[in-house]
């Protein structure tokens, strides 16, 4: 079957005569499909730029009568459009008329391999891909936070909840890109907030603390500092100090609960949200759960 030509309108098909006869008998009558915008006229002239597929694809690849037509040379090609494999012979001298002539006119979004300016070589695979986008829009839940206050006022090892968390909703506006009609990636271009999330807020029983929190003070020769600690993957009884020499024992103690454990400075941080330790996985399993996460602490070193 040929492969239509879809510029300017109508097809135009061409009976192309070779000037020459064989040998052994005429050449067949061979039909061309072309732009009529592209043909100029036959018998050695420049017939435009056309395109064949399947078993006249093999014909026109050989056939004395089209090789004599027009001085560009006929080649064979593997055109894969939209998934679909091509097996054509063209005269197009370039990848981009080959494309052209079988009525496909890349954008700047779509994919063209080899590129269009490529050089149509004899065998050549060539690729394209149709590349569209469209905008859709995707309701999101809004998690909320946990915020832990601590208090006196509370038994110590007691939490108590003072404000229900509530999850928020959310609009995504997504750009989505298709590839030849199918889903080949997302991309999220904006987020709105419909209803903002509510923070829970939980209250925690601690003893009184001996220093205001971050507080650093001398009580006897006790080096002493009050604030919040939380862990991360670092071995042994071993801590992250922002400022405390390397080598240095610390005790820590655990507010909520009264358990303490002995690590030694080996490492630099905390260094963002206000925390006055680190301490190494096995350290802080030893005074809290690890799924705490953070809990209010008095050093002592």
């Amino acid at each position: 079957m040929f492969v239509a030509c879809l510029v300017a309108g109508t097809s135009l098909y061409l009976e192309v005569i070779g000037g020459a006869e064989p040998v052994d008998g005429p050449s067949p009558a061979v039909h061309l499909q072309a732009s009529p915008a592209r043909v100029a006229s036959v018998g050695g002239e420049d017939v435009g730029i056309w395109v064949v597929e399947g078993s006249e694809a093999a014909q026109a690849a050989v056939d004395p009568a089209v090789l004599s037509v027009g001085q560009t040379p006929v080649r064979a090609a593997h055109v894969v459009v939209k998934g679909k494999d091509h097996e054509v012979a063209t005269n197009a001298a370039t990848v981009r008329q080959l494309l052209s002539a079988m009525g496909i006119e890349p954008d700047a979004n779509d994919r063209v391999s080899p590129p269009p300016r490529t050089p149509l070589s004899e065998g050549m695979r060539v690729r394209f891909v149709e590349i569209a986008y469209r905008l859709i829009k995707v309701r999101h839940t809004v998690p909320y936070l946990t915020e832990t206050q601590y208090s006196t006022e509370v038994a110590v090892g007691k939490t108590q909840t003072t404000q229900p968390g509530r999850v928020g909703t959310g609009v995504w506006t997504v750009r989505q890109t298709l590839a030849d009609g199918r889903p080949a990636g997302r991309k999220v271009i904006e987020k709105k907030v419909a209803r903002p999330p509510v923070t829970r807020i939980r209250t925690t029983g601690i003893v009184q603390a001996e220093a205001g929190t971050g507080a650093q003070v001398r009580d006897h020769d006790c080096r002493c500092e009050v604030g919040e600690a939380s862990w991360y993957g670092h071995p042994g009884l071993t801590a992250a100090s922002p400022s405390l020499p390397f080598g240095t024992h610390v005790t820590v103690k655990n507010l909520t609960n009264g358990r303490t454990v002995t690590v030694i400075i080996n490492d630099r941080g905390p260094f963002v949200g206000g925390r006055i330790i680190d301490l190494s996985k096995q350290a802080f399993a030893e005074i809290a759960p690890l799924g705490a996460g953070v809990i209010q602490v008095r050093i002592t070193w």
